[in-house]
């Protein structure tokens, strides 16, 4: 019988399993991207929240999280949070009454000109238009 560590994300606990036999199948667990995507979610309203603190909620280094990020989506670690801060500011706006400035603080951003310009930059239509459209159909 053999002993094997893995390292469980994002508690970075050590777990010890006894192996009897030859693993062919490993338990289901999370992608990296998707437990990447969930921890950005969990701290998604916080202006604070950026690389060093997803480094540390997820156990890995900057490079190591730079390099993954970088081979999985084809975007840096900054813009994948980024774009993963648009979307959800995008569906704020087609879904809820919320006006810009609020939504750019539900998702992080401390400047709403700031957030419009980075919205109007990846959607093409600027986040006033958005809300203004989905205001007039309600």
């Amino acid at each position: 019988m053999k002993t094997v560590r893995y390292l469980i994300q994002p508690t970075c606990k050590i777990i010890h399993l006894q192996i009897k036999k030859r693993i062919t199948h490993f338990p289901i667990r999370k992608s990296f991207i998707q437990t990447v995507q969930d921890t950005i979610e969990v701290n998604i309203n916080d202006e604070n929240f950026g690389i060093k603190e997803l480094c540390k909620a997820i156990c890995l280094s900057r490079s190591q999280l730079h390099n993954k990020i970088k081979a999985k989506t084809g975007l840096s670690t900054s813009i994948y949070i980024r774009s993963i801060r648009l979307k959800k500011a995008k569906y704020l706006l087609e879904n809820t009454d919320f006006n810009v400035s609020e939504v750019a603080y539900e998702v992080g951003f401390k400047d709403p000109s700031y957030f419009s310009r980075l919205y109007s930059n990846k959607y093409g239509i600027t986040p006033n238009k958005v809300s203004q459209s989905i205001r007039s159909i309600r």
